[in-house]
């Protein structure tokens, strides 16, 4: 018998198998005083730009996006808030953010880099943020028209959150920046 005739097992497990674990004790709590259940709310995005060419160089972007968190203020130790671009091809650019903040709103002020020959058309932006509580909203652009996958057309904003409560929410600014190098 031949070595490419030898198998080796690995693993060998008994998927029907339950083991008896009830006397290990409990596996959850109940936190009953006051708390923060409140995700941070995206209020405002603005961009120093929507439209860049990456065909001679690359091309930064700057991203200001102002956000309200009442109770525990915006997190920004971590999770640091995360703003990325995706392209059709699902490259990402991910932004470098900086934050203030006064009482309940703070600002992120986030530079994005496009490198030399990013692709073109459509970089739909996404951003994550938790406050310090570690309440977590996503925030991304969602396409309408899906007919064109090399070059979607954004509509705006969706949130998307742990209870996938999302809903419409395009009043917040510009999604979307316009690669214009040639193809």
């Amino acid at each position: 018998m031949s070595t490419a005739d030898v198998w080796n097992v690995d693993d060998i497990e008994s998927p029907t198998m339950v083991p008896d674990i009830s006397g290990i004790g409990l596996n959850s709590f109940t936190q009953s005083g006051p708390g923060d259940d409140n995700k941070p709310l995206l209020t405002s995005v603005s961009m120093s730009r929507t439209s860049i060419d990456t065909s001679s160089s690359s091309q930064s972007v700057t991203v200001t996006l102002t956000v309200n968190e009442v109770l525990s203020g915006i997190n920004l130790t971590w999770p640091l808030p995360e703003i990325r671009f995706f392209s059709s091809t699902n490259a990402q650019n991910v932004g470098s953010c900086s934050a203030s903040r006064t009482g309940a709103t703070t600002t992120l002020t986030c530079v994005v880099v496009f490198p030399l020959g990013t692709a073109p058309g459509n970089q739909m932006m996404s951003i994550m943020m938790t406050d310090n509580a570690l309440n977590r909203s996503e925030y991304y652009s969602y396409v309408a028209d899906t007919s064109d996958v090399s070059n979607p057309i954004a509509e705006g904003w969706r949130q998307r959150v742990i209870y996938a409560d999302i809903y419409d929410a395009t009043v917040v600014g510009p999604w979307k920046v316009i690669n214009e190098r040639a193809t």
